[in-house]
């Protein structure tokens, strides 16, 4: 069974999702995209949508020129456990559109979030919306503060993250729930 998230453009904190993945949703501007978890299977279309992102935006999200990701780094983006470690990815007609991840740190109720959205397709609600997918999933497992590590002039990371409940610590936002 698939759920429905609103069409909202605000996301109205996914006040009408049932908190079902995968989830459909469309986006205020008619992009459709389904949300799910991310399983092991998804790791080849992972490798051919991360040859397609921009150099810029894998700085930005691997906070360095990143060309490829060894072998060992795919493992461990994607065999994930679904407890401690929590990936959601959203497709739009098949091909990746962005994942956000967020990874259990050594204090029981923290996490680590963090995101990277195609470069076409950034500015159009999908960061907002699996945002908002991992604060419900966090509050879902307890967890209390959220913490992304940002580099200074990562503008766009910073507001989708902004808010006040948001600590703004330079490199580090740290998000209580």
């Amino acid at each position: 069974m698939m759920g429905r998230m609103s069409r909202n453009p605000a996301w109205n904190g996914l006040a009408d999702w049932d908190g079902q993945l995968p989830a459909s949703v469309e986006l205020p501007d008619g992009i459709d995209l389904t949300v799910r978890e991310l399983h092991p299977s998804d790791e080849p279309a992972l490798r051919a949508w991360f040859s397609t992102l921009s150099t810029r935006s894998r700085y930005q999200r691997f906070h360095g020129h990143v060309a490829e990701l060894s072998p060992a780094h795919w493992r461990y983006l994607t065999r994930i456990d679904g407890i401690h470690h929590v990936a959601v990815i959203a497709f739009r007609d098949g091909a990746v559109a962005g994942i956000a991840r967020m990874i259990r740190l050594e204090q029981h109720r923290s996490a680590e979030i963090a995101f990277l959205i195609d470069d076409d397709l950034q500015r159009k609600g999908i960061g907002s919306l699996l945002r908002d997918v991992l604060f419900v999933l966090a509050k879902s497992r307890a967890y209390r503060t959220l913490f992304a590590y940002v580099l200074p002039d990562n503008v766009a990371i910073r507001k989708l993250l902004a808010g006040t409940n948001t600590a703004d610590r330079g490199n580090v936002l740290e998000l209580v729930l």
